[in-house]
């Protein structure tokens, strides 16, 4: 149990980081870009893709694609969060229901899978 707790916090980590991918790339468009901030902030998403990929292919020998797939829509909820934070974007109700929508799934298919096992 302690193994699957320790491989869940690592799934989450690893879509924080792919999500923090999509936030350079936005940075990187914001305010009147310069060539040095494209390239910084592109060079800064390309690398987070990098260690994303490298630790994704790492999570699949320990977990079922179904479950390490479905838990891939928590990007979705990282995005709206650091949309609030850093770019001072409104989180709607209408996001709230999708995001309560996504995690709603998640834990149909995580029951699913534990049935399984």
């Amino acid at each position: 149990m302690k193994q699957k707790i320790k491989t869940m916090v690592l799934l989450e980590t690893v879509f924080l980081i792919y999500s923090i991918s999509s936030l350079f790339s936005k940075m990187a468009t914001q305010n009147d870009p310069t060539i040095q901030k494209i390239i910084l902030f592109y060079g800064l998403a390309l690398c987070m893709l990098g260690i994303y990929a490298i630790i994704w292919q790492q999570l699949l020998k320990k977990m079922p694609l179904s479950v390490a797939y479905a838990n891939k829509g928590t990007v979705v909820i990282w995005g709206m969060i650091w949309g609030a934070i850093i770019f001072k974007e409104e989180i709607t109700i209408k996001m709230l229901i999708g995001s309560a929508i996504i995690i709603v799934g998640i834990v149909i298919i995580m029951l699913g899978e534990k049935n399984h096992d």
